[in-house]
């Protein structure tokens, strides 16, 4: 081909790349055609795809030369993939290649969909500058380009259902290692615990004013691990895959009861009063027991945790016409406005200095969500920034 065709376009007459006197088959313009505009094929797709807003585009190739080296390397192939040798190995080799990548590095098959329109578009524009006939040429690549996105697509979705099957595999793992874990845990808390009650009751004689705040302190603390214990296996069980709720009647009274005693020394040792106000007009509801017992435990811990010393913390009753409201206030801090979408979530913890500085893990309020919606009911919060928070947990009754 001479310079004054190539300057021109690489347009590219019926006969190119055929034998004297035969007009040439539509693989071999298409050979012909790319081998011609190489290398403004890759300047184009290069820029291209560089311009495509897609973070996952970033981590695959960080700067503009190495998302260039592939694009050489793509359209290399390209080219070979119509000529008589190669056959269908680039649509088989890219196609597996890219889905497996892209799956990866991806956080949506959008994004990828998106990209290979961009590269089609690309190459497509310089079919156009083919002579006439072009139909053929464009039915061709567009079919080698519609089975590159298919074969994509399919590795795409074949890597990403294995590593959901993998995570899959690693929940019961984990749901196995979670249930061990806080089981073996509990049993030398529980008799730490039995002793710290028995010295703090007195049962063992007499204790020094002193030794009596030491061991307040080793309480508060033994209660913070047996809850963090809590939450895990709680935690494990709300994410099991068969998890059933075992609905019984149950007096709403003991219900909070139940919960208070086990944060109540955790609020002596802030001097805070723990206020309960019961409607007795309720005297029943019907919940899975343990689960509710550790929403109610967590929504006062959370009040109590984040209240200063010397303040109040109310627990009581609304009750509605086939619905029943536990209201859990206090007089803390509050939460700002940007962070009150977020504290539901798992692992969430808020920036303010009182929460990074108050021990927590982020479970104790996403637990309280998952149990009230595992009860067909919701949990609700209204806080301003100084002057505490209100929480509601509404369920059926």
């Amino acid at each position: 081909m001479g310079p004054e065709q190539q300057q021109a376009g690489a347009k590219i007459g019926p006969e190119a790349g055929g034998s004297p006197g035969q007009p040439a088959s539509v693989d071999d313009r298409l050979a012909t055609l790319i081998r011609a505009n190489q290398e403004r094929m890759v300047d184009e797709l290069t820029s291209g795809l560089w311009r495509f807003d897609g973070p996952w585009l970033r981590r695959t190739y960080p700067t503009e030369a190495a998302l260039r080296r592939f694009v050489e390397a793509f359209v290399e192939a390209f080219w070979r993939s119509f000529t008589v040798a190669d056959g269908e190995q680039f649509v088989n080799e890219y196609g597996v290649s890219l889905g497996r990548r892209y799956a990866d590095e991806a956080q949506d098959y959008d994004d990828v969909y998106n990209s290979l329109i961009v590269m089609k578009n690309s190459l497509l524009q310089f079919v156009f500058k083919a002579d006439p006939p072009i139909e053929p040429l464009l039915v061709r690549v567009t079919d080698v380009l519609f089975r590159l996105e298919h074969e994509v697509a399919r590795r795409y979705y074949e890597v990403e259902k294995t590593q959901h099957a993998q995570f899959a595999e690693l929940d019961i793992l984990k749901s196995g290692f979670m249930r061990l874990t806080t089981h073996e845990l509990r049993r030398p808390l529980s008799i730490f615990k039995g002793y710290v009650s028995m010295i703090e009751s007195g049962e063992l004689g007499e204790v020094p004013a002193e030794v009596h705040k030491a061991i307040l302190r080793i309480a508060v603390s033994a209660n913070e691990m047996a809850k963090l214990i809590d939450d895990l296996a709680a935690v494990g069980r709300l994410e099991e895959p068969d998890k059933v709720l075992r609905r019984e009647r149950y007096p709403v009274d003991q219900l909070i009861k139940d919960a208070v005693d086990v944060v109540r020394a955790e609020a002596l040792a802030k001097k805070i009063a723990i206020i309960e106000r019961i409607d007795p007009s309720r005297s029943t509801i019907q919940v899975d027991i343990d689960r509710m017992r550790v929403a109610l435990q967590n929504l006062l811990s959370n009040a109590v945790k984040y209240s200063p010393p010397e303040s109040s913390v109310e627990i009581r009753v609304e009750p509605q016409r086939g619905a029943l409201t536990i209201v859990v206030e206090d007089q803390g801090y509050g939460i700002p406005a940007e962070e009150l979408p977020h504290i539901f979530n798992k692992y969430y913890r808020g920036v303010t200095p009182e929460t990074q500085n108050t021990p927590g893990t982020g479970l104790g309020l996403y637990i309280v969500k998952q149990i009230a919606e595992l009860h067909g009911g919701r949990v609700e919060v209204v806080s301003n920034r100084g002057k505490g928070s209100t929480f509601r947990l509404r369920l059926e009754a």
